[in-house]
């Protein structure tokens, strides 16, 4: 395989392939070389599958927002995840690091993870996830009517609010509600437009849960119930 001086070139390599002993060995080349793209292929492939991205339902949403999510969307955080029940107040350290997000709140911690772009509850406690991922928040806040904007001299923050339809909030997550009050989302951001902060006011969809679900059918209805996502440190 190599040439007079002892190097080896494209030349030498060449030659080298149409002699007797080269043409035996190139069949073994050429498959595992063949092998070897389809194994990187399927490796990529499956890596890919598996990163932080929306998947084709959510994709089907990417609409412009008059803020922006890439700053949150392309690295880790973290944030202050309440729950506002009543009088009831549950307060949560959050932190979005890579392909997945905890939650910790007390001596508690929620784990989720992202499989093949969907946020999964790892733990066995009721956590509606569709709430605390990004992606699903930009997809309902697309489907929502943006009824106020404001832009706030003193700061140069603005803010968003929005209503959605109980019902067609419910038709997001494969639910058949016939319920039409509205629902609020209030996004705050900072002079750049970067989110800071999500309220959502789900009272009208949380009490129509309430109706829905045999298991809860006995509670009382609800008089407030707001999550705020405040994000900090990236």
């Amino acid at each position: 395989m190599r040439d007079e001086k002892g190097n080896i070139t494209i030349k030498s390599v060449y030659k080298w392939l149409r002699s007797d002993t080269g043409k035996r060995y190139s069949f073994f080349i050429f498959y595992f070389f063949f092998f070897l793209i389809l194994y990187l292929a399927f490796s990529f492939n499956q890596n890919s599958n598996n990163q932080l991205k929306p998947t084709e339902e959510q994709e089907e949403t990417t609409l412009s927002l008059p803020f922006n999510t890439k700053n949150l969307e392309d690295n880790s955080y973290k944030f202050n995840y309440t729950i506002t029940k009543n009088d009831e107040v549950d307060e949560y350290l959050g932190e979005k690091n890579k392909l997945q997000i905890t939650l910790t709140n007390d001596s508690k911690t929620y784990l989720f993870s992202y499989q093949n772009g969907k946020l999964i509850n790892n733990e066995t406690d009721s956590f509606n996830v569709n709430f605390l991922d990004l992606y699903e928040l930009k997809r309902i806040i697309k489907n929502a009517t943006l009824t106020k904007e404001v832009k706030f001299t003193s700061t140069d923050e603005y803010e968003y609010t929005y209503e959605i339809k109980t019902s067609e909030l419910a038709t997001l997550f494969s639910l058949d509600y016939e319920n039409t009050d509205v629902n609020q989302i209030t996004v705050t951001t900072d002079s750049t437009k970067n989110i800071k902060k999500i309220t959502l006011n789900l009272l009208n969809f949380m009490n129509e849960e309430i109706i829905n679900n045999e298991d809860n059918r006995d509670t009382d209805k609800l008089t407030t119930y707001l999550i705020t996502i405040t994000y900090g440190e990236i």
